[in-house]
């Protein structure tokens, strides 16, 4: 759900408990460096309400992450 957010490159670090309905997610989502800090937010919160909606789940966190260039 998370890696279909536009602007996101990767996720990791997905953590979740509880139920559906009930429940709690947080995970890190990787963005392009260059990536403006406003605009990281923006797709941090709809990473968040996506994961919430889709999954059920109470709560979700999201953090932002710049990707490892090589």
């Amino acid at each position: 759900v998370a890696s279909s957010v536009k602007g996101v490159v990767g996720v990791s670090e997905v953590r979740s408990r509880g139920r559906p309905g009930d429940g709690f997610a947080e995970l890190t989502v990787r963005v392009h460096p260059a990536t403006h800090v406003r605009e990281a937010h923006v797709i941090a919160d709809e990473v968040e309400r996506r994961v919430s909606s889709e999954l059920k789940l109470r709560n979700v966190v999201a953090h932002v992450e710049p990707s490892e260039l090589h």
